[in-house]
């Protein structure tokens, strides 16, 4: 790593009481979120000329200094070369709805939400382009940012803030369970007509957290000669790989899911991608109205339900 280019910023009314690590991190969006704690401990990151902690609460009127950051990435870090003009038009290509605050997405199978050292390409990498695409100027609002976050694995509805305030509004919303989304997924094994499971998931501190996942089977048939489920998929709690995780507890796991699989499906997943669609999402607007999206399958979904001969013009009718 080098460091040249030192950068003054002065901190804007709108990004106030924002924390050190989180506006960095928007600053700096290519580079490995640990490297930029590495940066702020030894105090290369600096506000008003002073050593902060990653959790100092920026005031408006503090100047924030740094180094632009030059990361070079290990030699056997994957690499996915695009062209500028070929990013733009593949993020505009997933663009549902342009709505005040926030711009919802389509995204694909196989793309990251959240970049890192071994991720080649990932969505909020690409957000600058939708700054560009709507004009955002990130001097005065810090640009278009993640609200939540979908696997790299699944495909489907993901919203995304154009400010601050936006997110934060739409932020609560999430933590407050109040966003209705569904996700249709098959899963192995004939499973009962509908269920909930209530099994508490570890997460990332070590803290177990009450988690519940409700389902509904839509159709049952058989992938290589073994049963499998057609379900629509409703999450009261947004647990990291809560579906996955459930549905492997109840020894139903995802078909094509290589993290959370019993041994004896093991062998019947190589070749299958995932088959989780985050279909059906609806959210509360700052003026009080409501708006929900609904999107189609992913190609490799739709071949599979093909395959066990699952009548895909049921689906949209259970949400």
């Amino acid at each position: 790593m080098s460091y040249k280019n030192e950068i003054t910023r002065v901190i804007s009314p709108n990004e106030a009481d924002m924390r050190l690590d989180r506006l960095v991190r928007l600053i700096l969006s290519d580079t490995p979120l640990s490297a930029l704690h590495r940066l702020i401990r030894a105090g290369k990151i600096r506000v008003n000329g002073l050593k902060k902690k990653g959790n100092y609460r920026l005031q408006s009127g503090d100047s924030l200094s740094f180094s632009t950051l030059v990361f070079v990435a290990p030699s056997n870090s994957p690499s996915i070369s695009f062209s500028c003009d070929k990013d733009r038009k593949y993020i505009q290509s997933m663009i549902l709805a342009d709505l005040p605050g926030c711009v919802v997405l389509n995204k694909p199978y196989g793309m990251s939400t959240q970049g890192g050292t071994a991720v080649g390409k990932s969505l909020d990498r690409l957000l600058a382009y939708l700054d560009e695409f709507f004009a955002i100027d990130r001097s005065m609002t810090q640009g278009c940012r993640l609200v939540h976050r979908l696997d790299k694995e699944t495909s489907g509805i993901i919203v995304v803030a154009k400010d601050r305030k936006f997110a934060e509004f739409l932020a609560h919303q999430f933590r407050a369970s109040e966003v209705q989304k569904s996700y249709v997924a098959v899963v192995w094994g004939k499973t009962p007509m509908r269920g909930q499971i209530n099994q508490p998931l570890v997460d990332a501190s070590g803290k177990s957290r009450e988690s519940c996942t409700a389902y509904t089977r839509l159709y049952a048939g058989t992938f290589h000669n073994y049963d499998v489920s057609v379900l629509r998929i409703v999450t009261q709690t947004g647990r990291k790989h809560q579906i996955r995780k459930h549905f492997s507890y109840l020894r139903h796991p995802l078909v094509g899911d290589r993290k959370y699989i019993m041994p004896a499906y093991s062998l019947l997943n190589r070749g299958v991608n995932l088959q989780l669609c985050a279909q059906f999402l609806r959210f509360q607007l700052p003026d009080g109205t409501h708006r929900e999206f609904r999107v189609g399958l992913p190609e490799h979904m739709s071949k599979l339900l093909d395959t066990i001969q699952c009548d895909q013009r049921l689906i949209p009718l259970m949400d």
